[in-house]
């Protein structure tokens, strides 16, 4: 088994106790036909370092640090959530609303939230909000909070309930909620959506996305599968055998949520999709709560739009 390994932020590797570098941002892999491996991720001075063992119990029910992806017999572990070393639980912001109290706190460097009044919840928010203010509002004169964090938004409903929580380059409230969304993809998708709200639950109402820089003609294929995700207008991709058909695309592909290059592995035992007229992508699909398998598709490109689109198995 091939297991890439990822890490948020630089840290020292050991396996079964034998050092194996650094990993960080760029995937390194390792071989191992064990059944178990000890392994230890070791950051910078103020974050913990984390010991856990890879077995099939890990990739069946990740903990909560990890994301990890399934593929091909393989698997990618990104370690994406960090604990502060010094453990406190620091107050960042309080806010009065609705008849509650909302506490957003640090919990050894974890965001997290604690709802006290007509309710009793405590639950974790992106690390994005490490450093956020709140504010109580309505939305369609229904009263919920507003939590601002570095880039994202979460919305919490009268009862306790986060009901919105997103990345937003700006937003507005009145009769619905309505943001703007931008998405770290090739072609720098940003979407403009709106949502209704009624006091308990949050729903789309529209969304409309758009690209802002023309990909470059190497990775059109990422930004096609990524424009299909958010409903970019991806038809302009597509040849015109394939156009008509532009509606059943995202049924087809299904409900994945991320769009990844495929390792270099996946180039050995397909030789063939190596070529200037093929290329493929990977797609992830939620399998439970950071969790997720990888599946690959390919195109067919003829001059530069995609003519046929297949999965390979």
């Amino acid at each position: 088994m091939r297991i890439y390994f990822l890490s948020q932020e630089p840290a020292g590797l050991r396996l079964d106790g034998v050092y194996a570098g650094v990993i960080d941002g760029f995937g390194k892999f390792f071989e191992t036909d064990k059944e178990r491996v000890l392994c230890e991720v070791i950051p910078g001075s103020a974050l913990k370092p984390l010991h856990f063992f890879i077995d099939d119990g890990f990739f069946s029910c990740p903990p909560d640090f990890a994301d990890v992806y399934l593929t091909d017999g393989d698997a990618v572990v990104n370690i994406c959530r960090y604990t502060s070393c010094d453990g406190g639980v620091f107050v960042v912001a309080q806010a009065r609303y609705c008849g509650n109290l909302a506490t957003l706190i640090l919990n050894g460097g974890r965001p997290c939230l604690v709802v006290e009044g007509k309710c009793a919840l405590q639950y974790p928010l992106p690390r994005e909000f490490s450093s956020a203010t709140m504010k109580e509002g309505q939305i369609g004169g229904r009263g919920a909070l507003f939590i601002e964090g570095e880039g994202c938004l979460a919305v919490i409903s009268e009862s306790g309930k986060q009901v919105f929580v997103n990345p937003v380059e700006s937003w507005e409230t009145g009769e619905k909620l309505r943001v703007r969304v931008p998405y770290a993809t090739c072609a720098k998708i940003v979407a403009d959506c709106t949502f209704c709200y009624d006091g308990e639950s949050m729903r789309p109402e529209s969304s409309t996305a758009k690209e802002y820089a023309p990909p470059d003609e190497d990775i059109i294929h990422f930004a096609f599968f990524e424009s299909v995700l958010h409903r970019a207008g991806f038809a302009k991709y597509l040849g015109e055998e394939l156009k008509p058909k532009a509606d059943a695309l995202p049924s087809f592909l299904g409900e994945f949520t991320e769009v990844t290059v495929p390792p270099e592995k996946f180039y050995l035992a397909h030789p063939s999709l190596r070529s200037p007229e093929t290329r493929v992508a990977g797609l992830c699909y939620p399998l439970k709560s950071n969790l997720f398998s990888i599946k690959y598709f390919a195109v067919r490109l003829s001059g530069g739009l995609i003519e046929n689109i297949y999965e390979v198995e």
